[in-house]
Parts: C-alpha cells; sequence; structure tokens
C-alpha cells in the first residue's frame, strides 16, 4: 500500500466556492442519492440529494446540490422537478434515482433571504421543433 505523505502548504488560503449567477441556466442532473435527515418538518425524513452541473452564460460551470422530498404528490416539489426531466408518475409507478442522471433542465437560481444562491425551481428545457 502507498505511503500517505500530506504536503502542507503554508500560504494557501481558505476561500469560499463561487456562487452561480442569480437568472435560468441550462443544466444536466448528475446524480440523485436518497437520504434521510432531520428537518424542520421532524425527524429523519426521507430526502432526495439532486446533484447538477449548470453552466452560466459564459461557460463557466458550478456543481450545485439541492434537496427534495421523495413523495411525489401534485404539489411537491419533486413533482415538478420530475417533470422537469421529463418523468410523469402513475400512481404506483416508482423509478430509480440512477434513471435521472444525464438529464438536461433548466435551473432558476435566485438569491435567499440570508444571501446565498440557491435553486429556486427547475424546468423543462425547451423543445426543438
Amino acid at each position: 500500500m502507498p505511503e500517505n505523505n500530506p504536503v502542507y502548504e503554508d500560504d494557501a488560503n481558505v476561500e469560499a466556492a463561487p456562487q452561480p449567477p442569480v437568472g435560468t441556466h441550462p443544466a444536466v442532473i448528475t446524480k440523485v442519492r436518497p437520504l434521510r435527515m432531520d428537518t424542520a418538518y421532524g425527524p429523519q425524513q426521507a430526502l432526495l440529494e439532486w446533484s447538477f452541473t449548470l453552466t452560466d452564460k459564459n461557460g463557466v460551470d458550478y456543481d450545485e446540490t439541492a434537496l427534495s422530498g421523495r413523495a411525489p404528490t401534485p404539489r411537491a416539489k419533486v413533482t415538478k422537478w420530475l417533470a422537469a426531466c421529463g418523468v410523469m408518475l402513475k400512481p404506483g409507478e416508482g423509478l430509480s434515482p440512477s434513471d435521472l442522471e444525464d438529464k438536461a433542465v433548466l435551473v432558476v437560481m435566485a438569491e435567499d433571504d440570508n444571501g446565498y444562491i440557491k435553486l429556486m425551481d427547475m424546468v423543462a428545457p425547451p423543445t426543438s421543433k
């Protein structure tokens, strides 16, 4: 097994990751992972973590994540995000989160009340005619 020899850097800075610009951007879903975590709605809530890469108008890529619930009720965020990926589940149907990888979508990024840029919406990209 190779040795793990750390290299210390005396002049390295801690820098905040750049935030994506506000607006609507093309994106690709890179991974969707089920998880459970405590939220304001209760302990160990069943969620999906959506990872995506968005590209701004200058061609700069940003790797971002967002959370949704797992229950696709009519008004749920996950229902809208699934529709943005071209998925419309009927009662009793399901899918593997890996089925959502590599789906092209549009993401709407906006500043929240704390000054952070976050995903506010996900919609289907326009269809070519």
